[in-house]
Formats: C-alpha cells, sequence, structure tokens
C-alpha cells in the first residue's frame, strides 16, 4: 500500500500488526508513547511478518515501548534512512512479560550516502536482540548496521545478529556503556574499522574482542547474501556457529533452527557437502566504450566440504563460450571464495549484451546438489555518449532528469557539452556518479546563448526537511561542469538548499552562474555541504543572492575535511 502505517501518540497497548504489506510513504510504523513514567508505557505491541519497502525516511519508530514484540519482518529502506529506531526501548523493568524482543529481522540499506542506520538502539534495557540480518551498502561515515547508545546496558542482550557494512561504515557501534552479553554475532566490513566502542574506533573483531570483553565466540565472513535486499545467506562457515535461544526456535522462514548448533543469522540454512556457485561478475563492470575486456568472475564454495574442481560456463547472448575448468588439490575451503578469469570478451559501441555464467560438475558430480545459487546473470549496454548534445522542446531531452538519467545510464567515452535552451526549468535534479568521467571527459552542462539569466533551474523551497529539497544536488559525481545558467529556489518555505554536495563528490565546477534563493528563514542555503570527502570542487565567478547562508561546508566525525 502507498501510505504509511502512523499509530498516534497515545497509551496504546497489545496491539498487533502481523502479515502486512507496506510500501512508500516516509514513516512505515510510527509507535511513539512519550511518558518518563514506566507504568503508562505502552505494553504488549507486536510488528511481526510483515514487508515494509521503499520507506524514506523510517521503517520502525518504536518510542517508549515495553513488552515490544518486533520478529521476522523484511525492511528495505531505499537509500538513506533508519531501518528500527527504538527509542528508550523498556528502559525501566524485568517483569515477566516486559522484555523487548527484536529477533529473525532481514533490515537493508542498500543505497545513498547521507547517513543509515539499521537499528538505532538508544537507552535500551531488557532488550534481546537475536538472529537479525542486517545490511548496509550506503556510503557515508554515518552508517552503521547497529548503533547502541546506552546508560548502563542493563540486560541488553545480542545474540546470532550478521551485520554487514560494505559502504565503509562500522558494523557495531556502542556509546556510553557496554552491553550487557553480545556473543555469537558476525561483522563483516570492507571499510577500515569494524566497529566503534565508546569513541575508540576498532579495527579488526580481535580488537573488538580485546576491547569489550564480548563476542569471544563471534566470527567475521561474508555471509553471502543472496543480494543487497535478499538477505538469505549462502556462507556455509555460518552454519552451526549460533548459540541457542529459545525465542527463535524458527527462522524467518518458518525453519526449525537445530537446538544445539543453530546458525548465525535470521536465515537457518542447511547446506550440502559439495555446493558451487558464481558469486558476482567482477569485470567488465563498465562496457559502455566497448572495445575488448577480460571477464572475470567470484565463485564460492556454499558447501561444507573443500572444493577442488568444477566449472564455470557462460555466454553472451545465447553465444556459449569457452568454459573455465577449475582443479586444485588443495581446493577452495568452507565458505571461501575464488576469483577467476574466464577470457576475454570484444564488446561493440552500440549494441547490449545479455551475460550468464553458472557453475556445473562440482568435485566431478554430475549435477550440484543445490542448483539455486549456480547462477548469475547481467545485461550490459555498450552505449556510452560523447561529443554535444541539447537540452529543450526540440532537443536531445526535454529536461535535466532525463538527460542526467541517460548519461548515468550509459556513461561517457569522451567530453560531453549539453548546451540549454532559453526556459525556465522546474526541477530538482541528483546528478549522481557519471560511468567514464575524467579530467578530459567531462559532463558541461551551458546556456546555449551564453546568458545566464535566461536558463533557470528552480525548485521551490519547503516547508520542513524531505526528499528532493535542493535544486540541484552534485552526488558522488566527479568531473560534472554547469556554466552560465541560473539555479534557485525562488517560492516556498523556510528549506532547501540552491545546490547540495555530498556523497563525496569530487572535481566539479560551478561557473558563471547565478545561484539564488528567496530570503527566508534559517534553514535555506545556497550552497550546502555536510558529508565527508566533498572535494576539489570550484565555484568561480558566480552571483550568490539572498538566503539565510550562501555556502555551508559543515562535518562533524573523526575525517578532517
Amino acid at each position: 500500500m502507498g501510505n504509511t502505517s502512523y499509530y498516534s501518540p497515545s497509551a496504546d497497548s497489545a496491539n498487533k500488526f502481523i502479515n502486512n504489506y507496506m510500501e512508500g510513504g516516509f514513516y512505515g510504523f510510527y509507535m511513539y508513547y512519550y511518558t518518563y513514567y514506566t507504568a503508562a508505557r505502552a505494553f504488549g505491541n507486536v510488528i511481526s511478518n510483515n514487508t515494509i519497502k521503499d520507506v524514506y525516511y523510517m521503517g520502525v519508530m518504536a518510542y517508549y515501548q515495553y513488552g515490544f514484540t518486533f520478529t521476522n519482518n523484511k525492511l528495505n529502506i531505499g537509500d538513506n534512512g533508519y531501518g528500527l529506531y527504538n527509542y528508550y526501548g523498556n528502559n525501566a523493568t524485568s517483569a515477566s512479560g516486559s522484555i523487548n524482543l527484536i529477533a529473525n529481522n532481514f533490515i537493508s540499506i542498500p543505497n545513498g550516502n547521507s547517513y543509515a542506520y539499521g537499528m538505532l538502539c538508544y537507552y535500551n534495557e531488557y532488550t534481546k536482540y537475536l538472529n537479525n540480518n542486517i545490511y548496509i551498502g550506503n556510503t557515508s561515515t554515518y552508517a552503521y548496521d547497529a548503533y547502541f547508545y546506552t546508560s548502563s546496558g542493563t540486560s541488553v542482550v545480542m545474540y546470532n545478529n550478521n551485520y554487514v557494512n560494505t559502504g565503509g561504515g562500522y558494523a557495531i557501534y556502542v556509546g556510553g556503556s557496554s552491553m550487557d552479553t553480545s556473543d555469537y554475532n558476525n561483522f563483516y566490513v570492507t571499510g577500515s574499522n569494524m566497529g566503534s566502542y565508546n569513541g575508540s574506533a576498532q579495527a579488526t573483531l580481535a580488537d573488538w574482542q580485546s576491547t569489550t570483553s564480548d563476542d569471544a565466540n563471534s566470527m567475521s565472513v561474508k555471509p553471502g547474501y543472496l543480494s543487497k535486499t535478499n538477505l538469505h545467506i549462502m556462507n556455509a562457515m555460518l552454519n552451526g556457529k549460533g548459540k541457542w535461544c529459545s525465542e527463535t526456535k524458527k527462522d524467518i522462514d518458518g525453519d526449525v533452527r537445530n537446538t544445539s548448533t543453530p546458525d548465525i543469522g535470521a536465515d537457518e540454512i542447511f547446506p550440502p557437502a559439495t555446493d558451487a556457485g558464481v558469486y558476482t561478475l567482477d569485470s567488465p563492470a563498465y562496457t559502455g566504450c566497448g572495445g575488448t575486456r577480460d571477464v572475470w568472475v567470484t565463485v564460492a564454495n556454499y558447501g561444507t566440504g573443500t572444493l577442488t574442481s568444477f566449472k564455470v560456463n557462460w555466454s553472451v547472448n545465447g553465444t556459449a563460450q569457452t568454459a573455465y575448468s577449475y582443479s586444485s588439490s588443495t581446493g577452495i575451503t568452507i565458505g571461501q571464495m575464488l576469483q577467476v578469469k574466464l577470457g576475454s570478451y570484444t564488446f561493440t559501441t552500440g549494441s547490449t549484451y545479455a551475460m550468464k555464467f553458472y557453475t556445473s560438475s562440482p568435485n566431478g558430480l554430475s549435477t550440484d546438489p543445490n542448483p539455486s545459487n549456480d547462477t548469475i546473470a547481467k545485461s550490459m549496454a555498450a552505449s556510452g555518449l560523447t561529443g554535444t548534445y541539447s537540452i529543450g522542446t526540440s532537443g536531445t531531452w526535454t529536461t535535466f532528469t532525463a538527460a542526467v538519467a541517460d548519461l548515468t545510464t550509459k556513461g561517457v567515452c569522451g567530453a560531453i557539452v549539453i548546451n540549454v535552451d532559453d526556459n525556465t526549468y522546474t526541477e530538482s535534479i541528483d546528478v549522481t556518479a557519471i560511468p567514464g568521467t575524467t579530467a578530459t571527459k567531462t559532463v558541461t552542462f551551458q546556456s546555449k546563448n551564453n546568458d545566464s539569466s535566461k536558463v533557470i533551474l528552480d525548485w521551490a523551497l519547503t516547508s520542513s526537511y524531505g526528499a528532493g529539497n535542493y535544486a540541484l544536488r552534485l552526488n558522488g559525481c566527479s568531473y560534472v561542469i554547469f556554466k552560465k545558467m541560473t539555479i534557485q529556489r525562488s517560492t516556498g518555505g523556510n528549506y532547501g538548499n540552491a545546490i547540495e554536495i555530498t556523497g563525496s563528490a569530487t572535481y566539479n565546477t560551478v561557473t558563471n552562474c547565478e545561484i539564488r534563493s528567496v530570503y527566508s528563514g534559517a534553514y535555506s542555503f545556497l550552497v550546502y555541504s555536510s558529508t565527508a570527502g566533498d572535494e576539489y570542487n570550484a565555484f568561480r565567478n558566480n552571483l550568490l543572492y539572498n538566503s539565510y547562508y550562501g555556502v555551508y561546508c559543515y562535518h562533524y566525525g573523526t575525517i578532517r575535511d
């Protein structure tokens, strides 16, 4: 459904939300009850077996709840935002039935670059976090799988969770005080630090264990999620490595857990001894400009035994290519992966390609015991752009939005100049990374008639913070130029940026432009940046007019800009 659920701020208790599907909106569940008095807090509310998809800001707000059950849910927050915000969870009593249970959930924030919290757990007590799978792909330095801030951490228990962060942020953050118990978890990151404990970065699991005296039986392995949003696991190394918890006798799919050696995470797996599959296509990542490219894939051992031989078969547009054969006496051990070069292929500019890769004959078997994880498929287009284009009624594109979408899909093979017809374009445009841009392969948007007053990119201010609160956002892009046009917020409320820079945007230029806003409240900005890594951007020969702030660059964190 298109609207999100709203739970009124009163002492409503013992309500159940089960087996619902929710899509879109700002909040999913907003369960807010404000009181310092334990006896009056909301008690016994249940959110279970729900799918919450593409919520803009927050999947679930649970505020002053006790006896709260949040289990078997699947949350996908599309970009920046929060999966679960558990604020003052219980924080009061260990009485029978009052323990908060957060268990068997999938929480995914695969994209974005401003902030992301899989779970934000603030001043929790008497709360159990069990068997959750969380994935963070958001590239902000403020991106966390699990963020805990407590005063005492009384009876806060964390067992059997998979925390995966591939955006560079922390898997786990604990501030204020320690948790009561944390163990049998899996922390996997691609950044330089696994976690943070009371303001001190912990580079590895060993560092974390030494500092916290927790997680003696925890692991740090790639769980092999099926995708960024489907958090079922494929890595047999997690099989049997968890702790039995009576609250999670079954997994998120209803499969019965092993009572003596359950798995880590929300998904109980039953891997065969021999099981191979293609995990990723590593190269080519981009074929926009054609040419001959080496083809590399990563093969995973999903079984419980050593993988000593296999084949990787592949095809392009239905035509079989020469298969790759692997054989080794040492092999690939349980849960490990191997990158292999299959060969090379020549891509022709202007063509599209459907590529398929799959394993066969694992350890000489004629049939793979688990064929469901053998195959990946990838579609690519060798359609990179170069030269001169236009925006206007009869142009290559009629809007900035259409031009940016085409550029980010196709990429560039040479310098691009886009001449813009005189007009007012009522748009809010988000320029993300454009494949292929370099110092010599720039993308330039410029006034066709060299008059900045006649090409106007305009977006109204808003009455609050929210999505699309900019006329132009340079969002992780590089070598993009805006020249001789007006970028403005001309009407509306008190909030908004004319130009926002975020997501480690670098080497972009705004020159000979008018940047304008109506003068309003303290939350309007002409040029705004608040994230780390926005570097080497240039503003030259511009007119900046009105707004509360002219240029606002602010970043608070451990990384110095």
